[in-house]
């Protein structure tokens, strides 16, 4: 199945083309009519507080790896050139780890926020600005009708 989608003015009346869609085949529970923010996010799987924890999470991820690179080679100066004791260069190691996940956790979640999981986050706007979204679950065939009836609609 394909979802196939379009926008349209909050106060158009759709009566005409759910008929049309309904005549063309398309049976209703594959029809949905989409005119609030939180079934926008519902329907369209965009919740932006996933995407916080999901890039909160790489930045974590890379920035302790980018600083543990850093933490190692610190160390062994520490230990190896410099003749410090092992305590100092473990210091170091721990020190440039938790930099990096601290670092690395608060820049993956600014990057996160406001960030949706695709191109969705578009449908949700314009249904914030009034808008409303039709969607239709349609199979490969039938996907094509279904837009050209989208089109031509209104």
């Amino acid at each position: 199945m394909k979802s196939v989608a379009k926008v349209f003015p909050g106060e158009a009346n759709l009566d005409p083309l759910l008929q049309a869609l309904g005549d063309g085949g398309i049976e209703q529970d594959r029809i949905q009519v989409i005119d609030d923010e939180t079934t926008a996010r519902d329907v369209l799987d965009c919740k932006p507080a996933c995407m916080v924890r999901r890039y909160g999470l790489i930045g974590i991820a890379l920035g302790a790896g980018v600083y543990l690179v850093f933490a190692l080679i610190a160390g062994w100066c520490q230990c190896m050139l410099f003749k410090f004791d092992f305590v100092i260069g473990a210091g170091a190691f721990l020190g440039g780890l938790l930099a990096g996940v601290f670092v690395g956790g608060l820049l993956g979640a600014l990057t996160g926020l406001g960030m949706y999981e695709d191109a969705n986050h578009q449908y949700i706007e314009k249904v914030q600005m009034g808008n409303r979204v039709v969607i239709v679950q349609a199979s490969r065939r039938e996907a094509d009708k279904v837009r050209q009836l989208l089109d031509l609609s209104l």
